[in-house]
């Protein structure tokens, strides 16, 4: 999990695109694990200021 979200941070691509590139086969599940990891839709986190 932590490349998934080093890769939402770190690039333009959509959740969807990172969700496929992960081996996910399903954007809600993704959400939901990384949601269980982070507290956060990828969404938001990708919104934090870093």
């Amino acid at each position: 999990m932590r490349l998934q979200i080093r890769r939402i941070g770190n690039t333009d691509l959509s959740i969807q695109e990172i969700t496929y590139e992960c081996g996910f086969n399903s954007v809600p599940h993704f959400i939901k694990i990384f949601k269980e990891h982070t507290e956060l839709t990828p969404k938001k986190f990708r919104n934090l200021p870093f």
